[in-house]
C-alpha cells in the first residue's frame, strides 16, 4: 500500500520527490483518499468507464486499481462492470470506529513524544486553514484539510505501519462522516472539531502524552456522535 507517509518524505536537497507511481497506483491511491474525504458516498455505483473518464486514462489501470480495492474491501464487486461503495450499518461502523480510536490514540501519544517544532507549527497552520474553510462553508475542504491535519499527527510517529493501519479505516468510515456534510451542508462539527485539534496541538507541544491521546478521542468520539445522531 502506498501510504500518506511517503507524502510526507522531501529528499535533504530541497527538491520534490519525483512520482514513479504507476498510473494504476495513481488511481488506487485518488479513489482510497476519495473514500476517506467523502468524494465517494456509501452504496455510491462506481464503473470503470466512468472512473477511466474522470481520470482521463483507459480502462486497463483502472481496472488494475479496482481488483486491489476489491481485494483490500474499500469496494464491493455488484457485477462484471460495477462496484459498490461499501454500506454498514451502525453496529458495524462503530465497530471501525472503535479499532480507529485505539490506533488514533496512540499515535497521538507518541507524536506527543516525538514531535519538534517545525511540526507542531505545521499542525497550527494546517488547523488554522480548516478554520477558514469552515467560515467559507467550503465542505469539501473542510474534509480534506481536517484529514490533512490528522495524518499530519500520525505522521510525526515515522511509522509508515501506523499510517497505513488508520488510513485504511478512514477509508471505510469516512464516505459515512463526509455524507453528513457534503449531502446536507452541515459543517456545525468541525467548529468543535478546531477546539479538539486546538487542545491536541497544545498537549504535542508539550509532550503529554496522556492529554493528546484524550484529546484525539474527544474529537472522535463527538464527530461519531453527532454522525450517528443525524443517520438514526
Amino acid at each position: 500500500m502506498t501510504s500518506r507517509f511517503a507524502a510526507q518524505i522531501r529528499p535533504a536537497s530541497g527538491l520534490s520527490v519525483v512520482d514513479s507511481r504507476s498510473v494504476h497506483e495513481r488511481i488506487y491511491d485518488e479513489v482510497r483518499i476519495g473514500l476517506s474525504q467523502g468524494l465517494f458516498t456509501p452504496g455510491q455505483t462506481l464503473t470503470t468507464r466512468g472512473l477511466a473518464a474522470t481520470f482521463g486514462t483507459s480502462e486497463m489501470p483502472v481496472r488494475e486499481a479496482i481488483r486491489r480495492l476489491v481485494a483490500e474491501k474499500y469496494i464491493v464487486q455488484m457485477s462484471n462492470r460495477s462496484y459498490q461503495v461499501p454500506t454498514m450499518d451502525a453496529d458495524a461502523f462503530r465497530d471501525v470506529i472503535s479499532v480507529r480510536m485505539v490506533m488514533e490514540r496512540f499515535a497521538a501519544a507518541v507524536a506527543a513524544s516525538k514531535a519538534k517544532a517545525e511540526d507542531v507549527a505545521r499542525l497550527r497552520a494546517l488547523n488554522d486553514k480548516m478554520r477558514l474553510a469552515i467560515e467559507a462553508h467550503d465542505g469539501q475542504e473542510t474534509l480534506r484539510l481536517n484529514e490533512e491535519f490528522h495524518f499530519a499527527v500520525y505522521a510525526v510517529t515515522g511509522s509508515e505501519t501506523l499510517l497505513d493501519t488508520i488510513e485504511t479505516l478512514w477509508s471505510r468510515s469516512g464516505p459515512y462522516l463526509a455524507s453528513v456534510v457534503i449531502l446536507d451542508g452541515e459543517l456545525s462539527v468541525f467548529h468543535k472539531a478546531f477546539d479538539m485539534h486546538s487542545r491536541l496541538i497544545s498537549a504535542i507541544e508539550s509532550g503529554d502524552q496522556g492529554a493528546a491521546e484524550e484529546a484525539l478521542a474527544a474529537d472522535v468520539r463527538f464527530a461519531v456522535e453527532w454522525y450517528l445522531e443525524r443517520r438514526s
